[in-house]
């Protein structure tokens, strides 16, 4: 069995393994995300997108909402060098998609954000990257290879269950970090 093909068949085993309410708030995830960021952006979606995306790495999502909107705030931020260095520079109006690694994690993560129905990116974060190998202490991808092989599995298993991509990844998110921990 090729590798996408056991990374699928891992995904498709947590989306079953996912209660119904697992899947119904990994529908509306990132709709929910949406909805905030604009609020933190302060009625500009990729701005907010932009500093929540930032900030994400290796960060707790409710630490992580509240160093983004202290930022919007004026308050100062306190993360990871790189973090803050990309957050600020989006603060200080550089267009995200030019600051953040558009085929990484965090583009992908704003990505979602900016746009709840974009099937084709793929916010593969550690969990996301657990429940494709099963490897419960990993932490992410291990190169951008690694990254699209687990990113198309995602995309293979909502098209197969007529799903938006990060309604998937969400769902089983989800039931990941519910149940594996």
């Amino acid at each position: 069995m090729a590798r996408i093909d056991t990374l699928a068949q891992n995904i498709r085993d947590a989306w079953n393994a996912a209660t119904d309410d697992q899947i119904s708030r990994g529908r509306t995830w990132y709709t929910v995300a949406n909805q905030l960021a604009e609020m933190v952006g302060n009625g500009d979606v990729r701005k907010g997108a932009g500093i929540i995306s930032a900030l994400s790495p290796r960060m707790q999502w409710d630490r992580n909402v509240s160093l983004a909107i202290d930022a919007m705030n004026g308050e100062p931020i306190r993360a990871m060098g790189a973090s803050v260095r990309k957050a600020e520079a989006i603060l200080n109006g550089a267009d995200p998609e030019s600051v953040l690694p558009m085929s990484a994690k965090t583009g992908h993560f704003y990505r979602n954000m900016v746009d709840p129905t974009d099937s084709d990116a793929v916010t593969v974060d550690c969990w996301a990257y657990r429940v494709a190998t099963r490897d419960w202490n990993a932490p992410g991808p291990k190169s951008p290879k690694d990254y699209r092989e687990v990113a198309d599995a995602y995309r293979m298993v909502a098209n197969e269950l007529g799903e938006i991509t990060n309604h998937v990844q969400a769902g089983t998110w989800n039931w990941a970090r519910e149940t594996q921990h």
